[in-house]
């Protein structure tokens, strides 16, 4: 049996499905797994050893998916484009199923609601709805960053830097994925942490680091800083989290890689419903959490606090800017000492 997985967004998404495909692939014995990604997938895809194969989605056509001789697809993610839909319908694959609260075109074999504010859950969780008339059981969370790391083909990877470093990695952005810690709280953090005989190097595209840099312009001095904005290619990256002691980092793609990854993981977190640990969180065995409080209020007529009622301050909310540098240093010496 060939299974399509079609989950065309970014790589924290790609992360968090794994215990879906994972589920899928166990159930289905012998099954081959095709994921339909994009090229910031990519390269992430190739070292997870429960997808089989991989397609660029943008270079899907309908002859190239009947090539795949595909018995199901399954659409995670965002709602794919009718367009791209279309593709799997008029290529004949007899399967196909998402979750969401409409099938306006007939484009699906089978839907199913997604998930309301009563029953968010975990993202990895939310999906295993599609595989309940399958028999497939939802696993725990506990479960589920306990088996993370062994989805992941890490042998091959080689440490980043020549010389033996004991380093945190410091991404200081988001891409807009998340609410961001300020600038200025991780260069008090790097000061912390050099003070304490380890490196810090920070990481991020070169848009980010001249952002970082308007808004703290001695954040890569020191004698241990390492800067890496915009230096790496994507796999030189996974080498890089891969070999450091711990990442520290808003919930963004390099907290969920670094976390499938076996590596010690700092994640900040503001606390609306959309964006918080319990929806967001990463799966990893060597996670911490710190959830910004106290600065974003819903109304009192609300249950819960939602994304549009943050209070933002730039980039970052009054959540994020709450959350204390003494806190994020204890989690970091505590990871990094074990």
């Amino acid at each position: 049996m060939k299974i399509a997985i079609y989950r065309n967004d970014n790589i924290g998404d790609l992360i968090i499905s794994l215990p879906f495909i994972n589920a899928v692939r166990t159930h289905f014995v012998e099954s081959t797994i095709v994921l339909y990604g994009n090229k910031q997938t990519e390269q992430v895809a190739r070292l997870i050893n429960i997808i089989d194969e991989f397609r660029l989605i943008q270079e899907a056509s309908i002859e190239s998916i009947r090539q795949d001789q595909l018995n199901m697809c399954f659409f995670v993610g965002p709602i794919a484009p009718y367009e791209i839909e279309k593709l799997f319908v008029d290529a004949h694959v007899p399967v196909r199923i998402a979750m969401r609260d409409q099938d306006k075109f007939n484009t699906l074999t089978k839907r199913f609601d997604g998930p309301t504010s009563q029953d968010y859950g975990h993202v990895a969780l939310n999906d295993f709805k599609m595989l309940a008339q399958f028999g497939i059981p939802q696993p725990s969370l506990e479960s589920i960053k306990e088996q993370q790391n062994q989805f992941f083909e890490t042998q091959h990877l080689a440490p980043y830097f020549d010389a033996p470093l004991h380093y945190v990695v410091m991404h200081t952005k988001s891409n807009k994925n998340g609410k961001e810690w300020p600038i200025k709280y991780f260069n008090e953090l790097k000061q912390e942490l050099l003070i304490r005989g380890l490196s810090v190097v920070f990481t991020g595209s070169m848009a980010e680091k001249d952002q970082a840099l308007r808004e703290c312009p001695d954040l890569l001095e020191g004698e241990s800083v390492i800067d890496l904005f915009g230096k790496t290619t994507t796999n030189q990256f996974f080498c890089v989290l891969k070999f450091s002691n711990a990442v520290v980092c808003s919930g963004t793609g390099p907290l969920h890689l670094a976390a499938g990854l076996d590596v010690a993981t700092v994640g900040l977190f503001p606390p609306y419903l959309e964006g918080n640990v319990k929806r967001w969180g990463p799966l990893g065995r060597k996670t911490i959490f710190l959830e910004g409080t106290g600065g974003c209020k819903k109304p009192w007529y609300k249950k819960y606090l939602k994304h549009r009622q943050c209070n933002k301050v730039g980039t970052s909310c009054a959540c994020m800017i709450n959350i204390k540098l003494s806190d994020v240093l204890n989690a970091v010496i505590g990871v990094t000492t074990k």
